[in-house]
């Protein structure tokens, strides 16, 4: 990529809210169809950091013994009676739960960890920045919490978080982790420097794009024409679809200047860093100009949703059931809930993912929606807690070889299988739960959304249909 987005500018706004009820992140992916990293979409749309990214991409960061911390891991379980409270904005046992003490994942963790922990969460109908605000007004805080922190040094100068690079002896996986990135490292601490939490991390940059550009593939068959690759191939498809369907160019509230369109003109709608590792604000462009002009023209020719700005996902996907999109820019995990009710209405309609355009035939996209490897949320542990090292270790289980084997895919022989070549594959317990693959992981596993360890690509992968994967490889 020629042009990478500035994490550092917003990372104040990064810090602000991770995404979606935790995680679930996009447009079209949580339990049942909300936002694919998925539903209330607080992620960013920013770029790693050059930085970051040459890190992600030097280490390929997919849990193993050599960011496990080495015999750290079989301390687990620990031999303790200490029983902690954990405040999180994550983790939430599935709805058919009547809470934690029932959900396997929750069950299983303490088992394997030796701690009993006291899972507190947002009341029910309660924003977790509210809820967040109420329990910071409490004198009898917890043990440990995840959220989104925006002013973790000044709470460690107010005596209310630990500062954990006083404790770090206690997590020698997250220590190794972040020795080994330091791109992740740099992003986890305070701007003084202090460790406050253990991050949420994408353990490989392919997670961390899940937004594009796609196209009803069944009607580029009908009225044989290629997948466009340039703005005037798009521009022709788009009034084709017009013309023969009545089909609009769509998109949710909110994402209409997230980057499928404006990169083609060399442009972005936030900050990031150009050729010459100079910064930039997309707005204040001539391409910004340019891309207003195109897309009023498209809005004049009836290309554009009328309802632009006020589609959320479920409007959007009537549309599409609808016959009444034929462009849209989504998510991955989106159009594999659109293929799936397509399919269960006997449709025999198709999508397909495509590159954002670009000017010239030959030219490479200069930008594109990639989040950070760490999106500013984790867990801390309070100068409340009854016994922190208890707490940090703890915690650190979830970087070790084990722990995040258990974080992302469960318990071996149970809810995944590891063949002689050491292919992993999840079970029917996980593939055939009748509320659903990601009802199965929220159930039985941690890091399908947001949480305190590391999330592993092949969990991604095993959970999604190859029309998934192949929407993110493109």
């Amino acid at each position: 990529m020629k042009k990478k987005a500035l994490s550092a500018v917003l990372a104040a706004a990064l810090m602000t809210g991770l995404l979606s009820g935790c995680g679930q992140q996009e447009e079209g992916a949580s339990q049942n169809v909300s936002a694919d990293a998925e539903s209330g979409s607080q992620s960013s749309e920013a770029s790693q950091d050059k930085e970051s990214e040459e890190t992600s991409d030097e280490s390929s960061q997919e849990p193993s013994e050599e960011t496990s911390g080495g015999e750290e891991a079989s301390l687990y379980p620990l031999d303790t009676d200490i029983s902690l409270r954990y405040w999180s904005t994550c983790n939430k046992p599935y709805t058919s739960y009547s809470d934690y003490t029932e959900s396997p994942f929750h069950v299983k963790l303490s088992e394997n960890t030796g701690v009993d922990i006291q899972w507190e969460f947002p009341t029910e109908g309660v924003d977790n920045e509210t809820a967040y605000n109420l329990m910071m007004t409490d004198p009898d805080m917890p043990d440990i919490i995840f959220y989104s922190f925006s002013n973790a040094q000044e709470l460690i100068d107010d005596g209310v978080l630990v500062n954990l690079d006083d404790y770090i002896e206690y997590a020698p996986n997250l220590a190794k982790y972040l020795e080994e990135n330091p791109g992740v490292d740099k992003a986890v601490r305070t701007e003084n420097g202090a460790l406050y939490m253990f991050p949420w991390v994408r353990g490989d940059s392919w997670l961390a794009t899940f937004r594009g550009m796609a196209v009803r593939g069944d009607w580029l068959e009908e009225q044989q024409m290629e997948a466009p690759e340039t703005l005037a191939e798009l521009d022709e498809l788009a009034h084709v679809f017009k013309d023969k369907y009545g089909a609009y160019f769509s998109t949710v509230d909110g994402w209409l200047y997230d980057g499928g369109i404006s990169t083609a003109f060399d442009t972005w709608e936030g900050y990031y860093i150009d050729d010459d590792r100079k910064a930039c604000f997309g707005p204040a462009n001539e391409g910004w100009r340019e891309y207003l002009i195109f897309m009023k023209s498209w809005y004049d020719d009836g290309i554009i949703d009328p309802d632009f700005a006020t589609v959320d996902s479920n409007i959007l996907k009537t549309k599409v059931l609808n016959d009444e999109v034929g462009i849209a820019y989504t998510s991955g995990g989106t159009v594999n809930t659109w293929m799936g009710e397509i399919a269960a209405l006997g449709s025999d309609a198709t999508w397909t993912p495509i590159l954002n355009p670009v000017k010239n035939k030959g030219d490479i996209t200069p930008l594109s929606q990639m989040d950070p490897l760490t999106t500013g949320g984790g867990a801390a542990v309070t100068t409340n807690c009854k016994d922190i090292e208890v707490a940090i270790r703890f915690l650190d289980y979830a970087y070790s070889e084990e722990g995040a084997m258990y974080y992302n895919f469960g318990t071996e022989g149970e809810t995944y299988t590891i063949d002689a070549e050491g292919n992993l594959t999840f079970t029917d317990l996980i593939m055939k739960d009748p509320d659903g693959v990601n009802a199965a992981l929220d159930k039985y596993c941690g890091t399908q959304w947001a949480t305190a360890s590391i999330q592993d690509k092949r969990m991604y992968v095993q959970k999604n249909v190859p029309l998934v994967v192949d929407c993110i490889d493109t």
